[in-house]
């Protein structure tokens, strides 16, 4: 539903993957119809693609880069130029505290900030707000993010 955030907490070996496979048009869909908002994933791969936010497990940043440079490659790579991505990176940058970052190169983040440009990534393709979010994947979101109080309340 729009406008809602949803969660899958599962067991290993329950399909999580398979299922993100099939989202992502990496695996086929192997029965029925399978759709991310309006788009069917099977006929309509391209818009699945710009709706969806995947952040992986592993940190997928190009190390030769500074931060602004990966978000603007990361654009480029859903086709957006840069008058539109422009504001995007800036939002994205802010709101995960790394704006005074976006000229280092991604080798001098802390493991933290790395995880953070990480999900940034995995959001800048799509226009949204926090009424309206994109789908977003991340396999353990709070475990590599940095944020102590998170891990506090995962661990007990």
């Amino acid at each position: 539903m729009r406008g809602s955030a949803s969660a899958c907490s599962v067991p290993s070996g329950a399909g999580k993957t398979t299922t993100v496979s099939m989202l992502t048009g990496t695996s086929p869909v192997t029965d029925g119809t399978l759709r991310v908002g309006e788009f069917d994933v099977v006929r309509q791969p391209r818009a699945v693609k710009r709706t969806l936010g995947v952040v992986p497990q592993e940190d997928n940043l190009d190390p030769d880069l500074p931060v602004h440079q990966n978000l603007e490659v990361y654009a480029r790579y859903y086709g957006m130029s840069k008058r539109e991505s422009g504001p995007r990176i800036d939002n994205a940058l802010e709101l995960f505290h790394l704006t005074e970052k976006a000229d280092e190169p991604v080798d001098a983040l802390s493991g933290g900030m790395k995880r953070r440009l990480t999900i940034a990534q995995a959001l800048v393709q799509r226009s949204w707000s926090w009424t309206s979010p994109p789908l977003a994947w991340t396999p353990r979101p709070a475990i590599s993010s940095g944020n102590s109080s998170e891990r506090s309340r995962l661990a007990g």
